[in-house]
C-alpha cells in the first residue's frame, strides 16, 4: 500500500507482493518435496529426485518385474529331476548348485540357498563362470560343461529334449513354478523346480492401479506359462 501511494504505480505494488509470495514459495516447495521423498523412503520406495517423484503423475503404465517385486523373491526349491541315467537327482542338483554359486540372479541364489540346507551334500568348485543375461549360467564343474537356465538357454545352444521331458515341466510351469533345466556336455541331464510365492500386497496394489487408470504390466524373463499364471492371479 505505501509502495502505491508513493509511485501511483500499480506493478510497483504487485512486485513487492511477488518478492513476498516468492520466498514463501521457494520455501515450502523443497520442503514438500524433501518430505515426500522422505516418506517414501520409510516404505521402502526410493525416489532419485523431485522432478522423477512429479513425473509419476503423469505415468499412464508401470511395467513390474515378476521374481522379487510382485513375489516374495525367495522361491523354494520343490523338486529335482534326472533324466539321464548316469546321473541321480542328486548329482543334478548339485551340479546346478554348483555352476549357480557364483550367480548373482535371485533363482541362482535361492537354489544355492535351498542346497546349503541339505546337510548331506556339497557344492563344488565352478570354474570360467559365465553369467548369460536372460538365460542362465554356463561353467565347468568337476570337469563337467555345465549349463543351467531356461528355455531360452536350451535354444541358444542348440540342446535337444523330448516331448516326454516337455510335458513333465510344463505340468510345473503350469502353477506358477519356474523350471532351470541343467545340462551336461551339451545333453538335458536334469531340471530343477523352483515355486515362489505371491506378495501379500500385490493383487491390492494392482488392482487401485487399475482404478487410477494406470495400466500395470508384468515383464519377465521366466517362462510363458509361469508369467502367464502369476499374471492371471494379479488380472495384469
Amino acid at each position: 500500500a505505501l509502495t502505491y501511494l508513493l509511485t501511483r504505480n500499480v506493478t510497483k505494488a504487485l512486485s513487492v507482493l511477488m518478492v513476498d509470495f516468492s520466498c514463501a514459495l521457494k520455501l515450502a516447495m523443497p520442503i514438500t518435496v524433501l518430505s515426500a521423498i522422505r516418506e517414501a523412503s520409510l516404505h521402502n520406495v526410493t525416489v532419485k529426485g523431485g522432478k522423477f517423484l512429479e513425473a509419476v503423475s503423469e505415468a499412464d503404465t508401470i511395467v513390474f518385474d515378476k521374481t522379487g517385486t510382485l513375489t516374495y523373491g525367495t522361491p523354494k526349491v520343490i523338486a529335482a529331476k534326472s533324466i539321464h541315467p548316469d546321473y541321480a537327482k542328486e548329482d543334478i542338483y548339485t551340479l546346478c548348485a554348483s555352476a549357480e554359486q557364483l550367480s548373482e540372479h535371485p533363482l541362482g541364489k535361492a537354489i544355492v540357498s535351498c542346497f546349503k540346507e541339505n546337510e548331506t551334500l556339497s557344492l563344488m568348485e565352478a570354474e570360467e563362470f559365465n553369467m548369460i543375461p536372460g538365460q542362465g549360467v554356463s561353467c565347468l564343474v568337476d570337469g563337467k560343461q555345465i549349463l543351467a537356465g531356461n528355455i531360452k538357454l536350451l535354444q541358444e545352444y542348440g540342446v535337444k529334449w523330448n516331448d516326454s521331458v516337455e510335458k513333465e515341466t510344463k505340468q510345473y510351469l503350469m502353477k506358477g513354478c519356474t523350471v532351470i533345466y541343467v545340462v551336461i556336455h551339451h545333453i538335458l541331464a536334469g531340471y530343477i523346480v523352483l515355486s515362489d510365492t505371491i506378495r501379500a500386497e500385490s493383487k491390492k496394489m494392482i488392482d487401485e492401479l487399475t482404478k487410477l487408470k494406470v495400466q500395470p504390466v508384468l515383464l519377465t524373463g521366466d517362462h510363458q506359462d509361469a508369467a502367464t499364471h502369476i499374471a492371471g492371479q494379479l488380472h495384469i
